[in-house]
């Protein structure tokens, strides 16, 4: 007989349901982790965008870990009865059937031969893990076929907030990629409920196109995994903050970047300043900046020294706001010299102050603390 409206409409219904729950069977178990084990401050490197900029990232399994151990369980068993127990139910029966009095109590007879029946026994099994569940995923990688995806954006600086505020501008990757799919054929890993993956070190700067300075926000997509509360429906880490530094090393002199410098910057800066360490003919190396001025509607950058670098040194750099940023140099010749450098005019206002060395020594450590520069 085939069914009618209504009963196709309540199976349908009890079929969803059933589809909805096997769907999300699964999912919302794994939690992932990345962290920056390089620190939170990054130079743009000669090749790479931020070649330092490496994620560790964990999966962990948030269901309860699998009891593998035997458990001693207790039940209670009913003995069989024999054929004098049958007599004596029989007898017990008859009693209560010859004498209406003795009847009523029939019952509670029965109930008290039956308890000398039942027995507590033990039994050694293996648990059951009904709250744990194991997980086969695809080791996180970036190349030309990425298995993670990560979300890089540039948090805007002292710009006005509100409606009318810069939204942030997403990183984009440095490179055509092709994204697994569910159907792809690829080698999984085995993640145990209750336990953690190995650290996957991601380098996430020689990846992505981190092109300008500024404060940048990053997280991970780890696809393939569901998570039915997170914006992508799948698997989403914790969010990091990152910051770029304006200052780069280059192993090319003034004039070289001068005259190929949308080409060796990939395009037309979109930033406002810059610093960069280049090299020169003598022993030593030099640091220039250059800004963007608008004149008149018409755009210009303009060019300027500003120390010189003992090639045997590391130059320190901090940013005090999003227009100020201070720089502590050795110099060729002995002597120390800690920059401050505004760009918040059309002409930049640049403080200075030299710090003496004796010897070898070394520079002091530079540091930044509510706005306010020191050397110590």
């Amino acid at each position: 007989m085939r069914p009618n409206g209504w009963l196709w409409a309540v199976l349908s219904l009890a079929s969803l349901g059933f589809v909805a729950r096997a769907q999300d069977f699964g999912k919302d178990f794994v939690e992932c982790k990345i962290e920056l084990p390089n620190g939170a401050q990054y130079m743009r490197g000669a090749t790479d965008p931020v070649a330092d900029l490496v994620v560790k990232l964990t999966l962990t399994n948030k269901t309860q870990t699998e009891r593998l151990e035997n458990e001693t369980v207790t039940y209670r068993d009913i003995e069989h009865l024999t054929t004098d127990d049958t007599k004596k139910i029989e007898e017990i029966a008859k009693e209560g059937l010859k004498d209406k009095d003795k009847a009523a109590e029939f019952p509670a007879k029965l109930e008290e031969f039956m308890k000398g029946k039942e027995k507590q026994r033990t039994l050694e099994q293996r648990p059951v893990n009904k709250n744990s569940m194991s997980i086969a995923y695809v080791p996180p990688a970036l190349g030309p076929h990425d298995l993670v995806e990560f979300v890089i954006k540039k948090v805007p600086e002292g710009e006005a907030q509100g409606d009318g505020a810069p939204k942030p501008k997403r990183a984009a990757r440095d490179m055509q990629v092709q994204h697994t799919a569910p159907a792809d054929y690829v080698p999984t890993a085995y993640l145990a409920a209750g336990a953690t993956s190995p650290e996957f070190l991601l380098p996430a700067g020689q990846w992505y196109r981190i092109d300008e300075p500024g404060e940048y926000t990053i997280k991970a997509i780890v696809r393939g995994i569901g998570q039915s509360q997170s914006e992508s429906k799948t698997v989403e880490s914790n969010e990091e903050r990152f910051r770029v530094l304006p200052y780069k090393i280059v192993t090319r002199k003034i004039d070289r970047i001068q005259d190929f410098w949308e080409e060796y910057e990939r395009g037309h800066p979109a930033f406002e300043y810059m610093f960069y360490e280049l090299q020169t003919n003598a022993a030593y190396r030099e640091v220039y900046y250059v800004q963007k001025v608008m004149n008149r509607g018409l755009e210009k950058w303009e060019w300027h020294r500003l120390c010189t670098v003992d090639p045997f040194s590391k130059v320190q750099v901090a940013q005090v706001n999003p227009k100020k940023v201070a720089i502590l140099a050795k110099h060729w010749k002995g002597d120390a010299g800690l920059y401050q450098v505004d760009f918040a005019s059309t002409d930049p206002k640049i403080e200075s102050k030299t710090i003496k060395l004796a010897g070898d020594q070394a520079p002091p450590a530079l540091k930044v603390e509510g706005g306010v520069v020191s050397a110590e």
